[in-house]
């Protein structure tokens, strides 16, 4: 960011954080920019470049008495009326600009201990002298030597970029495999162990950062930056969608809600008759899905594992008279701190770090985080090996390249990741169906104001759902919404609530007292992922008119459920937001709210973007994962699913890892 750039951004806070309490001084300002200045080097190129140019238009195209003044000679007043015309402006993209400046100021300001106070937020919910977890004697059991150069790679280790960058000055790393995973979520991990207790040679490639429980600190400044790709700051191309996907050793399952649901079958019935996955070589998915759900102490939650937050739900239903219960979790150990997002410093999560990944090196499989991969090397038809550069975890520098050589690659990458991969390795597509039929399960929150603290941060975050709206098959004509608990830490609160200033700042002084609910869409609609430059990825997406009609539905039964639980006010997060103290106003909600930038929108479960089947022609990969076409390239992830489940995908993620690895484990 340049001195310039600097200043803009320096004033554009004092506006957007006006009111707040305490009110940044200038010092603290500063402080701010500097902070935000690192934390946006982390972000890839042609994310930077899109706040470099809000930046120069918020400058430079500022009216004032009929001609064009720069933003920073204007008045305190009128620079925050500047930027909420923003807000509402019928430009999409000055909308998008505006809620991208007001994140980076909430993330700067409400990082902070001093903010919390204002909030009746007391922050990290451990001790100094908290416990050690369980585990962290076994992370540190499997920890890999720093390199020196010359040294050969310890197998059943785990190595960051950091140690083996003393390796990589003499040229690249190479290493030597029967096989090499892409990625460690949940598709990965289990690839990764299949394959080494077969006995076979594993490398597994990891682009984020290895973390341990002793890591996860509870604070959203760093653990966002850690656990999440570019930030949490990743969108859909024209930033209409949040697409929140996890990035270290473990993936998503590292900061996702531990929400564990098998496909439906009208779902699964479809994916084998439309898309062939019958016969031997398909999933099994009941024998799957019963390995899964042991391995990963799948259980019901219980009565008193529901908080304050997941109550209002509970009344709202049951005043309402619609249907729901409580969720099965891979959670054991749980203290219900609240900070699931994240990461667990208890290491209570059944995740795929601890369940897979530590047994696959314990097995001997050979790790590298903060290995990004290039490209997959190809030799004709055949996989040969996988290239690409190690990254600091801390500062996101390339500190090196590497290069593995395998009899089989399986790329695990996910949904946005894996055909990134593909597309950039020049894999032959004659159908043109890598990266197509994107699903996302988009999904809309909306906050209620209650009478008395409800401290909804605290406690499992989702242990209540409401599938009033939610059909599949036959029963699809009730609807396609999945209504749940929705809340955050301040940061992301502070994103979500619309305006500014003052405004803004009254309704986050009543953060003890929001409680959130959130309709997420069982889509119809498709996306598609395309490489974005060396190494990021772009998705595009948009939804139909169709969806917005049917998630506009869930929104509105979102409101009228938090109005039924005990919501004295309700805020949506549209721009400009909207304020609604009754539940007749509901009826208002239409398909113009949910038009792009009208609206906070998120997606957590990117998927189907490399899908499986028996059809070259409709499909990505065979019913054993293996891509068509193609000799030892394998995909295991949530790329693989046919279309949007409705559910959850973590378990299936886990059940299509373990059916891959074994495939390529008999095939070796």
């Amino acid at each position: 960011m340049t001195a310039v750039e600097g200043l803009i951004l320096l004033e554009a806070l004092r506006a957007l954080l006006a009111g707040h309490a305490p009110a940044p001084d200038e010092a603290r300002l500063v402080d701010h920019v500097r902070f935000l200045d690192g934390a946006l080097g982390r972000l890839p190129d042609h994310r930077r470049r899109d706040l470099t140019l809000a930046l120069a238009v918020l400058e430079h195209a500022t009216p004032l008495d009929g001609r064009l003044s720069r933003f920073t000679d204007l008045a305190p007043e009128a620079r925050r009326g500047w930027l909420a015309s923003w807000e509402s402006s019928r430009l999409d993209g000055l909308r998008a600009a505006f809620a991208a400046l007001k994140a980076l100021a909430g993330l700067a300001h409400y990082r902070l201990e001093s903010s919390w106070p204002a909030l009746g937020y007391g922050g990290p919910a451990l001790p100094v002298d908290r416990p050690e977890a369980p585990t962290q004697a076994r992370h540190e059991a499997l920890r890999g030597a720093p390199a020196a150069p010359g040294a050969r790679l310890e197998p059943g280790r785990i190595h960051t970029a950091a140690g083996l960058a003393p390796l990589a000055l003499a040229g690249p790393l190479v290493l030597e495999a029967d096989l090499c995973v892409v990625g460690s979520g949940a598709g990965g991990a289990p690839v990764a162990e299949a394959a080494a207790r077969a006995g076979l040679r594993v490398v597994v490639l990891e682009a984020g950062p290895w973390l341990t429980p002793r890591d996860m600190d509870q604070r959203e400044d760093t653990m966002l930056a850690a656990l999440y790709e570019e930030g949490a700051g990743r969108s859909t191309a024209d930033g209409a969608i949040h697409v929140h996907q996890g990035r270290g050793l473990g993936g998503s399952t590292l900061h996702n809600l531990n929400l564990c649901k098998r496909v439906p079958l009208p779902v699964l019935d479809r994916w084998r008759q439309e898309f062939g996955l019958v016969g031997p070589a398909a999933p099994d998915w009941d024998v799957l899905y019963d390995e899964v759900e042991r391995r990963l102490y799948v259980n019901r939650l219980l009565p008193e594992d529901v908080n304050a937050n997941n109550r209002v739900l509970q009344r709202g239903m049951e005043a309402l008279g619609y249907r729901g219960g409580l969720l099965s979790h891979n959670r054991r150990g749980c203290a219900q701190l609240g900070f699931c997002e994240l990461g667990c410093p208890l290491d209570a999560k059944e995740n795929a770090l601890k369940a897979f990944l530590l047994p696959a090196v314990e097995a001997g499989a050979t790790v590298l985080a903060g290995a990004q991969a290039a490209r997959v090397s190809l030799d004709g038809r055949r996989a040969r090996g996988v290239e690409g550069r190690l990254v600091e975890a801390t500062t996101g520098r390339a500190c090196g390249e590497f290069r593995v050589s395998a009899r089989a690659v399986c790329v695990s990458a996910s949904a946005t990741g894996s055909p990134a991969l593909l597309l950039r390795s020049g894999l032959a597509d004659p159908h043109g169906q890598v990266g197509r039929h994107l699903a996302l399960h988009p999904g809309v929150a909306a906050a209620g104001l209650m009478a008395r603290p409800v401290r909804a941060w605290e406690g499992i975050p989702q242990a209540v759902e409401c599938t009033e709206f939610l059909g599949f098959g036959e029963e699809e004509a009730r609807g396609r919404s999945w209504i749940l608990p929705a809340f955050a830490h301040p940061v992301g609160v502070a994103a979500m609530l619309p305006g500014l200033g003052a405004g803004h700042a009254a309704w986050m002084a009543r953060y003890e007292r929001l409680a959130g609910l959130s309709a997420m869409l069982h889509e119809r609609g498709e996306g598609r992922v395309r490489p974005e430059g060396a190494w990021g990825v772009r998705i595009e997406y948009a939804l139909s008119p169709e969806d917005r009609a049917e998630l506009a539905r869930g929104l509105r039964e979102v409101v009228r459920l938090l109005f039924a639980g005990g919501a004295e006010r309700v805020m949506l997060p549209t721009r400009p937001g909207l304020e609604l103290a009754h539940p007749r106003e509901a009826a208002a909600i239409g398909e113009a709210h949910l038009e792009a930038h009208r609206i906070d929108m998120a997606a957590v479960h990117p998927m189907a973007t490399c899908r499986m089947g028996a059809d070259p022609r409709t499909s990505v990969v065979d019913p054993t994962g293996r891509v068509h076409g193609t000799e030892a390239l394998y995909v295991a992830d949530t790329s693989l699913f046919c279309t949007a489940p409705g559910v959850p995908p973590q378990v299936t993620a886990y059940a299509l890892g373990l059916h891959v690895g074994r495939a390529i484990a008999a095939m070796l």
